[in-house]
């Protein structure tokens, strides 16, 4: 496939279900259930990045605070 985008693009991208966990049946570090970007234009030539809409669904994370009062998404 061979395409010019030196004019820009024009994209919608939907993203399900990603989890970054710590092990296989760790605790969820962080994930959400989905992405939608609607109306996105790039312009690769002046290096604009317009997008309509952006909604996320369900956003999930661990934050820990540490004993010293500093916070990691690490988990503990």
């Amino acid at each position: 496939m061979d395409f010019d985008i030196s004019r820009g693009l024009g994209v919608d991208f939907e993203l399900k279900k990603v989890e970054f966990r710590d092990g296989a049946d760790g605790p969820i570090l962080a994930g959400l259930d989905g992405l939608r970007i609607d109306g996105a234009r790039i312009e690769p030539a002046s290096g604009s990045v317009r997008v309509k809409s952006i909604e996320i669904a369900k956003p999930a994370g661990r934050v820990v605070r540490e004993k010293d009062g500093s916070t990691s998404s690490a988990s503990s």
